[in-house]
């Protein structure tokens, strides 16, 4: 009988992308050691508290296990089981940190065996994907150009922690304005609230996006998570998960090296990409 084992992902104050990556990291050695994993993901900034798993709250698991079989399974915490061996991750310093190579991104030979696990193993629940379709079927038939920017987490290389660096809108528009003609719509994402108006303003009815609270949070302030209700966080994770998809969806992408970007990369299978943000490194 293949041995089964409980993935637990419970690192404070990493986005959900970071904590997704960690999970996939974890699965890809589950499989490749004939282990059935149960994967739970635990962060009070996407759910009510920290007893509530969030993967069950937007994917299958991988092997559909309910969480009441998983009870008594061997246990691993964050990289307990693979312990750094695994081309997501690396040891820097004695602490364990995303194994961040940017120009791997960019190379669809990388990007294909993690797609083909998550097209395999991470289906996002119907709450998700039906979301997704009915914001979609509109455009249906449209060539719509995909942009997502990455706001408070940029740090310049060599500076350090707390030495934030924007992304500046200027930058992005002209990577924009090249392209926007050979598309029907600009379907735009980001952290930054502020930076929707800006869109809208440029691109008038060509852009588009879906509604969620990040567009209600000031340019250069963080979403609070703690000051969410639990609700309010929890339809902060379906939506974040359904922007991703719609983005993995679009015919180009304009993207950040950040952890929702990459998602995106894994959920499509489109090597129409471009990243805008050379010489920023992420912390």
């Amino acid at each position: 009988m293949t041995e089964r084992v409980k993935i637990v992902v419970d690192l404070r104050r990493l986005g959900f992308g970071a904590l997704f990556f960690q999970a996939l990291a974890n699965l890809e050695c589950c499989l490749d050691n004939g282990l059935e994993p149960y994967i739970t993901i635990s962060s009070d900034g996407y759910a009510e508290n920290t007893s509530i798993n969030c993967w069950d709250r937007v994917f299958y698991q991988p092997f559909h296990i309910k969480e009441s079989d998983a009870i008594g399974y061997p246990s691993y915490h964050n990289w307990q089981l693979f312990q750094g061996e695994n081309e997501f991750w690396k040891k820097d310093d004695g602490h364990w940190v995303f194994g961040y190579e940017g120009y791997r991104w960019e190379d669809p030979k990388f990007l294909q065996p993690h797609r083909d696990v998550v097209a395999k193993y991470i289906t996002p629940l119907p709450s998700i994907t039906e979301k997704v379709d009915k914001f979609l079927q509109p455009y249906s038939g449209k060539k719509i150009l995909g942009v997502h920017k990455r706001g408070r987490s940029h740090y310049i290389s060599g500076h350090g922690a707390g030495f934030a660096d924007w992304v500046d809108m200027n930058k992005i528009f002209s990577y924009i304005d090249e392209q926007i003609e050979d598309y029907d719509y600009l379907y735009y994402m980001s952290d930054e609230g502020g930076t929707y108006s800006k869109i809208i303003d440029r691109y008038k009815e060509k852009a588009i996006y879906l509604d969620t609270k990040a567009q209600y949070v000031n340019n250069n302030e963080d979403l609070n998570h703690q000051e969410l209700s639990g609700s309010d966080r929890i339809l902060l994770l379906d939506n974040l998960i359904a922007e991703v998809l719609i983005l993995s969806r679009c015919d180009y992408l304009l993207l950040t090296g950040s952890n929702v970007s990459h998602m995106a990369q894994l959920f499509g299978n489109n090597n129409n990409f471009k990243f805008y943000d050379a010489g920023v490194t992420y912390v």
